[in-house]
C-alpha cells in the first residue's frame, strides 16, 4: 500500500516537473516558432478527468482559428477591391478626359 501511495506522488511529481519544463521552453521559444502543442495541459496528463475541459478547448481554438481565418480573407478582400478601385479610377480617369476633349479612346 505504501509503494502505491509513493508511486502515485512521484507519478504528480513527474506530471508536474513536465509541465513547468514544457511552460518555460514555451516562453523562451522563438514567438515565431512557438508551438501551443508543446505545453502539457491538464487532460494530456490526466485525459479521463478532464475530457469536458478539452472539448472546450478545442471548441475555443476552433472558433479562433476559424476568426483569423475570416480576418485573413477580408483583409485580401479589402487589399484585392482597393487595387481594383485603383485600376479602375486610372482607367477611367482617362477615358473621361478623352471624351471631354472630344476623342474617345475606348472604341
Amino acid at each position: 500500500m505504501r509503494e502505491l501511495k509513493e508511486k502515485a506522488v512521484i507519478d504528480r511529481l513527474f506530471v508536474l516537473s513536465d509541465a513547468i519544463s514544457t511552460r518555460v521552453a514555451y516562453f523562451f521559444s522563438d514567438p515565431k516558432t512557438r508551438d501551443e502543442n508543446m505545453v502539457l495541459q491538464k487532460w494530456d496528463a490526466y485525459p479521463g478527468l478532464f475530457k469536458a475541459e478539452q472539448e472546450k478547448a478545442d471548441e475555443a481554438r476552433a472558433d479562433e482559428e476559424l476568426e483569423r481565418f475570416k480576418n485573413g480573407r477580408r483583409q485580401f478582400a479589402s487589399r484585392w477591391n482597393s487595387r481594383f478601385r485603383e485600376d479602375s479610377n486610372e482607367s477611367g480617369s482617362s477615358q473621361t478626359d478623352s471624351v471631354d476633349r472630344g476623342t474617345d479612346q475606348s472604341i
